[in-house]
């Protein structure tokens, strides 16, 4: 609706049907609110991954996630990506023949819906580095008997479900402008940029998580290490017979345990 208010009011409305904008405007409604309900769903995996951290270390729960609900935190993202964008669109995202003020009005509704951009791009920023400081937290890992993931899989798997999001609906709003050709250079290397973080973000939660496995796996090793070296020791010694029942028995118990260790996830 602002769109086309913005058409009328700059008085270019016959150049609203003709253009290669129109097609866009659809995908930036889907994108407009699909950011909405994709930052509320980010805001609420986060806050569960708080509660769970709290089961697993007691400094978790001084967490503070006050500032994901705060507009401090997503007016500079606002304020850049609309001073970037909507700036490459005033320069050279529109006919020649159009006055500044015709551009600044016609980019106006773009300044607007790029709040909603804005809000779901900090929340998603912000909750991929809480979980990066919740995963640097000391934890009580759950036992490797039960779990291969020592009770973590649930942050890495959120941080991947939460990449997944940010490429699906950044995909949907800009893609179809680079697709018709519409979106200025600063636009698209301000695409590029905001699609590279995609992957830093993923793995940088992940970095603290991968430094508590393979410890885990380093430590639970030390601890049958020695018990598997007494026993071939005193096997070798002549102390058992290699036909001796509890001796083979200690050997393949050690064995399935050292093989379980090993299968823990890195």
């Amino acid at each position: 609706a602002m769109v086309f208010a913005s058409y009328l009011v700059a008085g270019v409305w016959g150049d609203l049907f003709p253009s290669q904008q129109n097609p866009g405007v659809l995908f930036d409604l889907i994108a407009g609110l699909s950011a909405q309900f994709a930052a509320v769903d980010a805001a609420r995996r986060l806050e569960k991954l708080r509660k769970l951290s709290e089961s697993l270390s007691e400094e978790a729960a001084k967490v503070n996630l006050q500032l994901l609900y705060r507009l401090r935190g997503i007016l500079p993202v606002w304020i850049l990506g609309a001073a970037v964008v909507g700036g490459a669109f005033v320069v050279s995202g529109f006919p020649a023949n159009y006055s500044l003020l015709q551009r600044v009005l016609m980019v106006s509704p773009y300044v607007y819906w790029w709040f909603f951009m804005a809000a779901f791009i900090w929340i998603w920023m912000y909750s991929m580095y809480k979980v990066y400081r919740i995963g640097k937290l000391p934890m009580k890992l759950a036992p490797f008997t039960e779990d291969r993931f020592l009770g973590l899989k649930p942050f890495g798997a959120a941080s991947l479900r939460l990449t997944v999001i940010y490429i699906v609906v950044f995909s949907t709003a800009s893609l179809p402008s680079v697709i018709l050709g519409i979106a200025p250079l600063h636009g698209l290397l301000f695409i590029v940029i905001f699609f590279l973080l995609a992957p830093i973000l993923f793995l940088l939660p992940l970095l603290p998580l991968h430094a508590k496995l393979p410890a885990a796996k380093r430590e639970l090793s030390a601890i049958v290490g020695p018990r598997y070296t007494l026993a071939f020791d005193h096997f070798r010694k002549g102390g058992s017979n290699p036909s001796d029942e509890k001796t083979v028995i200690e050997f393949v118990a050690i064995d399935k345990i050292q093989r379980d260790i090993q299968q823990i996830h890195s």
